[in-house]
């Protein structure tokens, strides 16, 4: 164990101790505080987390995760995949199995213009705008709720809710009872994953913390894909009425096999496991987060809030370059690190129909960059530095009306980046900036008793990340730099999003229906080459758009609930030229991008104390270019997955079973105009959880 494990670990272990041990505080002076009173005081910290998360309540395009539905649906895997059964959402490991490089797309549109955040905290990396999960895995383990926003939003911090918005809150110490939890998994492909967690309580003086530890591994399902990886989250604050202290943060890290590249179709008929890079191949990544938070209720209908925030990470991946003289590989190691600080105020007041949030943020974010041959790592051929800089203003006014209530907000984003190149990079700083207003209205009307009718209207724009700026080049000099400036040549993307839908709730059940339609301006879309990571690379589309209808339902039955939810979406690129071929393409679907989504789960009810339940899952097919070709996309698809969960006094077992029919699945993958390349997801696999938890741990 490595010392930041170490010290993660004697961190939990001091929580857990604190948990066993006799309590005073709890009983000296008095009974602890009533639930009333606790959840009293844990909304006063979430004054940040509602201004930046969008209202489930109003808008049919939201769907909130709880902790116990996140917990039954977790067996070890990366985010995007324990989120695969939501609406209009895609996601792949790059290594096939349940953790390594994973990725969601939401509408078909990826995950960097999908804005994150953690307590409020934007978790997008400034310059890719993306967050990669294998820095933080099982992050989701210490979520007390998610929710995913399809559709354009505000946003009130970090990069721009483009696509989609995916907010993670973790458990508050305030509200999470005392008790500890240990909880140890094995299943296919070396999957392993061990994890303990504790909590204080509440005090009578209103002192309370938690901490979760993981450590997990697996070999990939794909050849040589493996990773090792561990992470710990905390939280400790102190809760009045009136007012909240409360730190938080998280580490993680991982150490990959690489498995970017996709595989040759014709080679993956031979090995379904496939993978083309080699043994040498590797990385690794580590990622920390810590957030401070103070809110403080000034009387009745005011309440403010101030966050501030350090998130750094740091690593390097190899990259191999063919034979090397003398035997082996010819490995380019590339390194990156970055520091990013900021900060988010935000204060509500309220009236008895009207209320209203402002708030404003900043942030400071600077991301080395460079690569050196190995093995003299001491002498890089390049270092070079971005500087990301960003400050926010947003607003949101709410007015309630009879069965009607209304919904404002307005947010301004004016974002700098700076370019630092190399010293022996012959050419001068390079620098742009952009300013954005983006306005959204919303309505909510109740129809009748339980159903209500949603609206929603308004528009976002997104800054061109690094990798758009530079078409993919990790360095830029006097050599390339003519055909990539100036910077002003990619422009921004802007969306106007329109969303209407129906939400019917019941005891029976509840019923959502929503249609939308997102007409693009200038989408910077992944229409150019790929890149050495076999991403493509993004440019300008001057018009395109998505339009389709989302249902997400749920139904109690006798048997048990039974989950479904399903998407139609059409999507066209309206014109675009084929840097390669110089082909001119027109109304053209955009790649990796399904018109049908649906997904079914049956969960039966406890008996016993086992519960089982049963899922499947219907991918369409895709488009692996942007040039209509019916022959190159990736077929669709059908898995279905089984749990057993059987639970006796303190300890709780699971069995899960994933593709439970060996279905060969290629969510993901691309081509180079002649030939398919996919990325399989595994065939069968089996995994077996134990969990044991003291009385009032969850």
């Amino acid at each position: 164990m490595t010392r930041p494990q170490a010290i993660a670990a004697q961190c939990v272990v001091l929580v857990i101790a604190s948990v066993l041990a006799p309590s005073g505080a709890r009983t000296q002076g008095g009974r602890p505080p009533s639930a009333d009173s606790v959840a009293r005081r844990d909304s006063l910290a979430t004054v940040i987390v509602r201004a930046v998360r969008p209202r489930a309540d109003s808008s049919a395009a939201a769907t909130v995760l709880g902790r116990d539905q996140l917990s039954a649906t977790s067996y070890g895997q990366d985010a995007p995949l324990a989120l695969l059964r939501t609406p209009s959402l895609t996601a792949y490991s790059d290594a096939g199995g349940p953790s390594g490089y994973s990725y969601l797309r939401i509408r078909g549109i990826d995950q960097s213009r999908v804005a994150i955040t953690f307590d409020g905290v934007p978790l997008n990396d400034p310059e890719d705008q993306v967050l990669y999960f294998s820095n933080v895995p099982d992050i989701l383990g210490s979520a007390a709720s998610v929710v995913i926003g399809r559709g354009a939003s505000i946003g009130a911090a970090g990069t721009a809710p483009y696509a989609a918005s995916l907010d993670i809150r973790s458990r508050s110490p305030a509200t999470t009872p005392r008790g500890a939890s240990f909880r140890a998994l094995a299943g296919s492909f070396g999957t392993w994953q061990t994890a303990v967690e504790g909590a204080t309580g509440l005090s009578r003086a209103g002192f309370a913390a938690l901490g979760r530890f993981t450590r997990q591994g697996t070999d990939g399902y794909r050849e040589h894909s493996g990773n090792d990886a561990w992470s710990w989250h905390g939280s400790a604050g102190w809760f009045t009425p009136t007012q909240a202290l409360r730190i938080s943060g998280f580490a993680g890290s991982s150490g990959t096999q690489l498995a970017y590249l996709a595989a040759a179709e014709s080679d993956l008929r031979v090995n379904p496991r496939a993978n083309p890079l080699s043994r040498a191949e590797g990385d690794r990544f580590g990622q920390q987060m810590v957030s401070v938070q103070y809110a403080a209720e000034l009387n009745n209908r005011f309440r403010a809030s101030l966050q501030a925030y350090r998130n750094s990470a740091a690593g390097a991946y190899d990259v191999s370059f063919g034979p090397a003289e003398g035997g082996g590989l010819s490995l380019a190691n590339y390194s990156l690190r970055h520091i990013w600080t900021g900060a988010t105020a935000a204060v509500e007041r309220s009236w008895p129909n009207f209320a209203a949030t402002l708030g404003a943020s900043a942030y400071d974010y600077h991301r080395d960059h460079s690569m050196a041959m190995r093995p003299t790592l001491t002498s890089p051929e390049y270092a070079n530095t971005g500087v990301k800089r960003e400050t926010a203003a947003f607003g949101r006014a709410m007015w309630r009306a009879g069965r009607a209530q209304l919904t404002a907000d307005l947010a301004y984003r004016a974002p700098t980046f700076r370019y630092r190149p190399s010293q022996n990079a012959g050419i001068a700083p390079l620098q742009a900036g952009w300013s954005f207003v983006s306005p959204r209205a919303a309505a909510t009307v109740e129809l009748s008793r339980g159903l209500t009718l949603m609206l929603a209207t308004g528009t976002t724009s997104r800054e061109p990340a690094r990798g758009d700026l530079f078409a993919g080049a990790d360095d830029v000099n006097s050599t390339n730099v003519a055909g990539l400036t100036p910077l002003t040549r990619v422009r921004p993307e802007r969306v106007w999003d329109t969303e209407a839908g129906l939400r019917w709730a019941g005891p029976s059940g509840v019923l959502k229906v929503n249609a939308f339609a997102m007409e693009f301006t200038n989408e910077i879309a992944p229409i150019g080459t790929l890149s050495v990571t076999g991403l493509p690379l993004r440019k300008n589309v001057r018009r395109s758009y998505r339009r389709g209808i989302e249902i997400e339902g749920k139904r109690h039955t006798t048997l048990g609930t039974v989950h479904a939810n399903g998407s139609w979406l059409q999507a066209r690129l309206a014109e675009f030229v084929d840097d390669a071929s110089g082909v001119r393409y027109t109304d053209v679907a955009p790649l990796l991008t399904p018109r049908l989504l649906l997904n079914a789960e049956w969960r039966g009810r406890e008996w016993r104390g086992l519960v089982a339940s049963v899922a499947v899952r219907r991918q369409g097919a895709s488009q692996l270019a942007n040039d209509g070709n019916a022959e190159l996309r990736a077929p669709a698809f059908t898995i279905a997955a089984t749990s057993l969960a059987f639970a006796r006094g303190a300890a709780q077992w699971r069995i899960w079973i994933d593709n439970l029919f060996g279905t060969t699945a290629y969510p993901s993958g691309y081509t180079d105009g002649t030939a398919r390349y996919f990325y399989p997801a595994a065939g069968r696999s089996i995994t077996v959880s134990v969990r044991l938890a003291t009385l009032g741990a969850r």
